[in-house]
């Protein structure tokens, strides 16, 4: 087995507590980009910091080169993408913002049509499987060297503007999911990269402070990074991803407290699902702002992973 290959299956039972503190304050900074009352442009930084993790955590599987296990992570992301998508097509339907059956179609397909975004696991399925592939096709190093060529072309693609161009043609179910495919696979590669064990304790935390700290002045200072775009492309908001991850990645502490900290984080997904669904529905009551859609979006999702059935609705797989 190769040094990767050993890395990727060393952190298979660790416990990260940062991290998921750093995925719950990612679902509610995505609930609040949606529905807060004021601008705070740190907030972009929710969802290529969501990739990163996804991807720490996927590496394992892309780099075991087992098929069977990367067929149980892409059925684990078709289960809600699908489950999701017709609800939201029938809320949607009920509540009179989509008539039709085009909606549903593209909701199905590529993730971007109702009040759902679950674009995000559509892109993530394709990047795990294309990585999966250039990894078991290449050496370790010819797989680090064209991923990063192709990572390079992205930011590239985005800071020319062509990224927009290419896609903003495209009807808006297309152009959404492709667009943001390029402007977030640096990321996915990144997080590859921190759990591959290029960085690890001291240096990971210091490296990914001065990252987070470096890209959160720049957003407040009003930046505008990447060009045109579809909301995550450009340096400054990777660079603020990767140095999150780096720190909340940086030590594995094993108090009991903060292990309790799953139970909530486990709910970031079903938050991240439904939150267009109950702020739709909320604004039947005029009561669509961050606090009630945030709160209800927590409470039914945690409700709802009690329940074996519901659970696999919101991650793809049953409460352990």
């Amino acid at each position: 087995m190769s040094d990767a290959k050993m890395k990727a299956n060393s952190n298979v039972t660790i416990f990260y507590p940062f991290v998921e503190i750093l995925r719950l304050l990612g679902a509610m900074a995505v609930v609040w980009s949606h529905y807060g009352r004021f601008r705070i442009p740190v907030v972009k930084i929710a969802v290529p910091c969501f990739v990163v993790i996804s991807f720490f955590f996927g590496w394992r599987v892309i780099a075991s080169g087992e098929f069977a296990r990367l067929r149980r992570s892409l059925i684990r992301f078709a289960v809600p993408f699908f489950a999701w998508g017709a609800l939201s097509y029938i809320v949607a339907v009920i509540l009179g913002t989509k008539t039709g059956i085009a909606p549903l179609l593209w909701q199905l397909l590529l993730g971007h049509s109702t009040c759902m975004p679950l674009y995000y696991l559509w892109d993530v399925a394709v990047m795990m499987a294309f990585l999966f592939v250039l990894f078991r096709c290449l050496s370790v190093k010819a797989f680090w060297w064209v991923s990063g060529c192709i990572a390079a072309v992205c930011l590239c693609l985005q800071y020319s503007g062509l990224n927009y161009r290419l896609f903003g043609q495209l009807p808006f179910e297309v152009a959404f999911p492709l667009g943001r495919l390029v402007e977030l696979f640096p990321s996915a590669l990144a997080g590859c990269a921190i759990a591959s064990g290029i960085l690890t304790g001291r240096r990971s935390l210091v490296i990914g402070s001065i990252l987070a700290a470096c890209s959160t002045v720049l957003l407040f200072s009003g930046i505008k990074d990447g060009g045109d775009g579809f909301g995550y492309a450009g340096l400054v908001l990777l660079s603020g991803a990767v140095g999150f991850v780096l720190m909340s990645t940086a030590y594995a502490p094993q108090n009991p407290l903060l292990v309790k900290i799953r139970l909530l984080s486990e709910a970031t997904a079903g938050v991240y699902f439904i939150h267009t669904i109950v702020g739709d529905i909320l604004h039947s009551f005029k009561a669509q702002k961050f606090t009630p859609v945030f709160l209800v979006a927590l409470i039914v999702t945690l409700i709802g992973l009690r329940i074996p059935f519901i659970c696999s609705l919101f991650n793809g797989r049953k409460h352990r």
